[in-house]
């Protein structure tokens, strides 16, 4: 009774307490000293099993790593990207409004000198020549800061360069994937390799302004938003669509302008950055609602496709 207990009954008693702490995820090798040759088959099957488990935990766990480093990577990445579309805006903002404002003044700035040195050449006193010498120069200087505003406000453009605009949609969808719920589907419809040669750097701003804009319409509920890319002839058409709320009537007829948002937390100045970028390409800007429910905004830029 003892041998049965010593060679069979204790081993079996150690192998089961074994079997238990694989819920837990511990594998441990079971010893095979002395152990009745009836039962050494299944105590190495045992010991095969706990090692190739042991390899699969290390496996994933190795994996869980790699994918968190590539989140962090992805979110490093859209925070990057975030930011630089922010800056890109504030400066499209203050060129917006810089330009504006120095057009308005520059106007009747010119008139003002007009009049001012007409009235100069009236005045023979030679005091009050030197004080009108003063009001003379400051209006030229004010003249020439105006100036100088309006070509500060004329960005350099963009230099074109080869590019997959395909793959370019692809890693757009993955880096908003990671700041969208759930419930909200992202897709690209551009099956095949599609070669473009326009300013990537622009294209991806824009886009992703589109991206998030089309999110952001359907209001933290279930929906859906799509890019689409073809060739048309001797342009590029995309088409950014949603299955939200659809655009305002007022925004549809009035057009797209800056600063003015249909959204409380909104800037007013996504859809205005993406019109200007695709109007220094000579492009065109559209946006329709779709039926049911929905809305799509349209780029078509001449000469896209390389």
């Amino acid at each position: 009774v003892l041998f049965f207990y010593r060679r069979i009954l204790h081993p079996l008693n150690d192998l089961r307490q074994l079997l238990e702490r694989l819920i837990d995820e511990t594998y441990t090798p079971i010893s095979t000293d002395h152990l009745d040759p009836l039962l050494l088959p299944v105590f190495k099957s045992y010991n095969e099993m706990v090692t190739h488990l042991s390899e699969l935990e290390e496996a994933k766990r190795l994996h869980a790593q790699s994918l968190q480093h590539e989140v962090r990577l992805a979110t490093q990445a859209l925070l990057e990207q975030q930011y630089s579309l922010a800056r890109a805006e504030r400066l499209a903002a203050i060129g917006e409004v810089a330009a504006k404002l120095a057009h308005e003044i520059r106007n009747p700035l010119a008139g003002i000198q007009m009049a001012f040195n007409n009235l100069r050449r009236e005045i023979d006193d030679q005091q009050q020549c030197e004080r009108m010498g003063l009001i003379d120069s400051e209006l030229k200087r004010l003249a020439r800061l105006l100036n100088e505003m309006l070509d500060q406000s004329r960005h350099a453009p963009e230099e074109a360069s080869d590019f997959d605009l395909a793959v370019l949609a692809r890693d757009l969808l993955v880096l908003t994937r990671y700041q969208l719920p759930d419930t909200i589907q992202l897709r690209s419809n551009i099956d095949k390799p599609l070669v473009v040669h326009l300013p990537e750097s622009g294209l991806r701003q824009a886009l992703l302004n589109l991206l998030l804009n089309a999110a952001d319409a359907l209001e933290g509920r279930s929906g859906l938003v799509i890019i689409y890319a073809e060739q048309e002839q001797k342009s590029l058409k995309i088409e950014i669509v949603d299955n939200g709320s659809g655009f305002s009537e007022e925004l549809l007829t009035q057009g797209i302008r800056p600063f003015r948002t249909e959204r409380a937390h909104g800037t007013g100045l996504g859809l205005a950055m993406v019109q200007r970028y695709v109007k220094d390409l000579g492009g065109s800007i559209s946006l329709a609602n779709i039926q049911p429910h929905g809305a799509k905004v349209i780029l078509s830029i001449p000469s896209g496709v390389a």
